[in-house]
């Protein structure tokens, strides 16, 4: 169960860096494919970053004993 909290937590951050960086490269071309690879090669060092901190944030939190 909290794996899954965990894991949606990692995905929901990765979206927020993902879109603010969309938005950034969007204008009023037609096609969205040129901001979203843009988006996707600048973006990927603080999306592993961002994923990193989290995992290892949580290590303790998956390796303690149950109550």
């Amino acid at each position: 169960m909290i794996g899954m909290l965990i894991l949606m937590g990692i995905v929901v951050t990765t979206d927020i860096v993902l879109i603010d960086q969309i938005n950034k490269f969007k204008t009023d071309s037609a096609t969205l494919i040129t901001p979203i690879l843009d988006a996707c090669l600048i973006s990927i060092r603080p999306i592993i970053i961002t994923v990193a901190t989290t995992i290892i944030g949580s290590v303790p939190l998956i390796l303690s004993p149950l109550p």
